[in-house]
């Protein structure tokens, strides 16, 4: 969690990367200068990922202890799904994989595709598919996973007004145990029907709320990556589309947005194509600044459009 007031990113002695297919620790320069300003040294693989674990990996966090987790959204042992369904992974300080999880295909529950993986102070970690859950639908699904190896469905998503296909990037736990997150699609029923995407809320004993569901228009469409939460309870994050309906063929640009607890959405910031970029995908960090850093996916002159994205990662993953 983030605090409220001036905020002030502090660099430990490494950089952690994951650059497919290997995991890749960037040592740094120095501990404590600002992130922009600093010329990382030579790169270090610590894993070479592979189908048996795992690849195309998403999201990671790393424990006191130095290990990293993180999740796969392909690989493992399941071969129900074309490539695998995918995996969580612990990969050790020496570099040595240990597959915790490989999960299964849809419609089961929680599914396949993970992405993304955070972890309570009792070692419970939680994250998200895209597809799969408990409903059958295949609208994704919220799971936990024990420390002993049992896995549990907390949520499983039901399209529509309810959210659907949970988005890429880290959940954000509060101090009370409580899950934030997004979904691409669903939400209402915008965007073509199939919703905008929403920001939600899911307590410690699996029960939901819809925090704020996009329009598509100014506030922006299709919410990606994992979301900052700050100490006076408000959220940020990025929309991938929406904001300048003017720019990329009337779908918009994308956005960033703060949340606040009332459920009260402001925009940031509206993407224009050029001179600034389009299309966010990866989430936000704080600079010493208190100005918001985003990652976005620069413009090449063509309409980025997300839902046939999305379409071909299922399709690549369990069409023969």
């Amino acid at each position: 969690m983030i605090p409220a007031g001036k905020h002030t990113l502090r660099i430990s002695s490494f950089c952690l990367a994951i650059a497919l297919p290997a995991l890749i620790i960037l040592p740094l320069a120095s501990a404590h200068r600002p992130l922009h300003a600093q010329s990382p040294t030579p790169e270090s693989v610590l894993y070479i990922f592979n189908k048996a674990d795992g690849y195309n990996p998403s999201g990671i966090f790393r424990d006191a202890l130095g290990n990293f987790y993180l999740t796969t959204e392909s690989g493992g042992n399941n071969l129900a799904c074309f490539k695998g369904c995918g995996t969580i992974l612990k990969v050790n300080p020496s570099g040595v994989a240990t597959v915790l999880h490989s999960f299964s295909p849809a419609p089961f529950s929680p599914g396949p595709l993970p992405n993304g993986l955070t972890s309570n102070a009792k070692g419970i970690l939680y994250g998200t598919t895209m597809a799969g859950g408990r409903n059958r639908l295949s609208f994704g699904s919220l799971f936990e996973f024990a420390p002993s190896g049992v896995e549990e469905t907390l949520y499983s998503f039901a399209g529509g007004s309810d959210g659907a296909n949970p988005s890429s990037g880290l959940l954000t736990l509060d101090s009370a145990g409580n899950l934030y997150g997004a979904t691409f699609y669903g939400g209402g029923t915008g965007c073509g029907g199939g919703g905008c995407g929403e920001i939600y809320r899911v307590t410690p004993t699996g029960g939901k709320s819809t925090l704020y569901s996009f329009t598509g228009g100014a506030d922006g469409r299709y919410p990606v990556a994992g979301l900052l939460l700050d100490s006076a309870g408000s959220l940020y994050g990025v929309a991938k589309m929406g904001g300048n309906l003017a720019c990329n063929a009337n779908y918009g640009c994308g956005t960033v947005w703060k949340l606040d607890p009332a459920g009260n959405l402001t925009v940031l910031h509206t993407f224009l194509a050029a001179p600034d970029g389009a299309s966010p995908e990866a989430g936000l960090i704080i600079d010493p600044f208190r100005k918001p850093i985003r990652n976005h996916e620069r413009w090449r002159g063509r309409r980025m459009q997300s839902h046939q994205w999305l379409r071909r990662r299922f399709q690549d993953r369990f069409q023969r």
